[in-house]
């Protein structure tokens, strides 16, 4: 349960509603109604199964700081510097296979998206661009992770950057895609978490759920 948690930091903040600059529309975490999740200022839904659970705001704090004590094992210093409750970071939805007491595999499925222009990332402006300064991030934690190439991918019909990872701890191994888009000045990031081909195929089903107009 612990390597599930101590994957997310990366994907995972903890979500605060404010208004966005001079944006007309109001920033929101979005809804979930029955077992869709939607968020108009984003342009953005997507459906979870049926016996998956949806997670939390709180659960999904619960995650980021069990995260950001799993990163103060490798740096501190880094740890540190994580700032889950900064407003420029928002948890948008989690949706995970199992409860989070769950013991053993647990596939899940997050979003969460980061200001860009409160963050000073100004120079990024793709989701490749995000997923690289990402991957240099998590490299630079010390963390057992490895790397595939940053390629694209069409969720919902829209283009995404998309990084593939491995987590390794105690011998056994996690699997992760991070997809990225750039919307209204948000890294958007989609991540899910897997360890079978049968896992990943039910995410994959997930994701062709995936409705987004931005």
């Amino acid at each position: 349960m612990k390597l599930f948690r101590a994957g997310l930091i990366f994907s995972l903040s903890l979500a605060l509603v404010f208004s966005a600059g001079c944006q007309k529309t109001k920033v929101t975490l979005g809804e979930m109604e029955g077992n869709k999740y939607s968020n108009d200022f984003f342009g953005l839904s997507i459906e979870k199964p049926e016996s998956w659970v949806s997670l939390s705001q709180a659960e999904l704090a619960e995650l980021n700081q069990t995260g950001k004590e799993a990163i103060g094992e490798y740096n501190e210093k880094i740890a540190e510097k994580i700032d889950l409750e900064s407003e420029r970071n928002l948890n948008l939805f989690g949706f995970w296979k199992y409860p989070l007491d769950h013991i053993g595999d647990n596939a899940n499925i997050g979003c969460a998206a980061e200001n860009l222009t409160i963050a000073g990332f100004l120079k990024i402006k793709t989701g490749a661009d995000y997923l690289s300064h990402t991957r240099d991030l998590i490299i630079a934690t010390g963390m057992p992770y490895e790397f595939g190439q940053i390629s694209s991918e069409k969720l919902g019909g829209k283009e995404f950057a998309v990084l593939p990872m491995t987590f390794t701890m105690y011998g056994v191994t996690v699997k992760q895609k991070y997809y990225a888009r750039i919307i209204k000045g948000y890294a958007i990031s989609i991540y899910i978490t897997y360890s079978t081909d049968s896992e990943l195929e039910t995410l994959q089903g997930i994701l062709d759920t995936i409705e987004i107009t931005q």
